[in-house]
């Protein structure tokens, strides 16, 4: 079976094919056997790009396991190396996010705060990486009402404070 394309946004980033894709849509769905029906990306509407961020995507389609289809999503964050950031040291250093997911710091974060599940870090010519990653969703949206911001903002006090208390701070 041959995936229908349709590609928004990332076409300088040629990593995104169909062999790529299966394996991941594989992990999403916990599913060997999954074939690609079709697949889209779309750039996630309120992110917007920074010196080292090339896009947030939103990267979804449909499968098919032994005659049942599946739909399916997950989150194509880019990341370049912009102008200067060049060494780990610099505050936009473009590979500090690929690195803290690499290292696996991320997997067990204090406070309550949980990072996305890293699903592969691919990477692209001309100083640029791609973090697949899993597609997370509440039962709000965008629009959270206030108890959730004050849930939030206790779980990042309690994180910043578990280095405070003598959790020993990531290399």
């Amino acid at each position: 079976m041959t995936a229908r394309v349709a590609q928004v946004g990332v076409d300088q980033f040629q990593g995104i094919d169909q062999s790529l894709l299966t394996g991941l849509v594989r992990q999403v769905t916990r599913r060997d056997a999954v074939e690609l029906l079709e697949w889209r990306c779309h750039h996630i509407q309120g992110t917007h790009n920074s010196v080292a961020t090339g896009g947030v995507y939103r990267v979804s389609g449909a499968a098919d396991d032994r005659g049942e289809r599946l739909s399916w999503s997950m989150v194509l964050k880019l990341v370049r190396a912009p102008i200067g950031g060049d060494s780990p040291a610099d505050w936009n250093y473009w590979r500090r996010e690929v690195l803290a997911y690499q290292s696996g710091m991320l997997e067990h974060l204090p406070g309550g705060l949980a990072a996305p599940r890293l699903l592969a870090v691919a990477e692209y010519p001309g100083e640029a990486a791609g973090l697949w990653l899993e597609d997370l969703d509440d039962d709000y949206g965008p629009d959270w009402p206030l108890s959730s911001y004050g849930a939030a903002a206790r779980c990042l006090g309690r994180f910043n404070g578990a280095y405070l208390a003598g959790q020993p701070i990531p290399d």
